[in-house]
């Protein structure tokens, strides 16, 4: 789930896309055009429904950005070196951690997160072999999707 998309049955009252949160918060200009459309009875153009997704697509890269500078952050890592596999695990592991919890937590307690994790891998708890589970599958999937475009020659 992309956080601000949630299904309408995760949102209280929800009834209307211009509800949507990531679109309140971060394109109010957006929401204020869907509004008027609506309130205008004409509906959206073809145009206007490529324009909201294209930039629905950029705040949701840029959240993920964030999000993932965050994860390297709180493994003390720098987004601009290359990573050891098992440092692209821990990077992945936080990010999914991060996301989970969402960025309204504290996202700057390296030692905090560290912890957090340790607990959650300690406990065995579904969430975090849920977590590991997921981050393999996209590693392993990045992989196989790599192998198919190196050139042989």
């Amino acid at each position: 789930l992309i956080n601000g998309l949630e299904p309408h049955g995760m949102q209280a009252n929800v009834t209307e896309v211009q509800e949507v949160s990531i679109l309140q918060d971060r394109a109010p200009a957006l929401v204020e055009a869907l509004m008027e459309a609506r309130r205008s009875g004409r509906g959206l153009a073809l145009t206007d429904v490529v324009a909201m997704v294209a930039a629905l697509e950029r705040l949701i890269l840029d959240d993920s950005v964030a999000l993932l500078e965050t994860a390297y952050t709180l493994n003390d890592l720098s987004v601009s070196e290359p990573l050891e596999e098992r440092d692209l695990h821990e990077v992945l592991r936080s990010y999914l951690v991060v996301f989970e919890m969402g960025m309204r937590g504290n996202t700057t307690d390296r030692r905090r997160h560290r912890l957090i994790k340790q607990k959650l891998e300690r406990k065995a708890a579904e969430s975090w072999q849920a977590i590991v589970e997921f981050e393999q599958d996209a590693a392993l999937n990045f992989d196989y999707r790599q192998r198919q475009q190196v050139n042989p020659f």
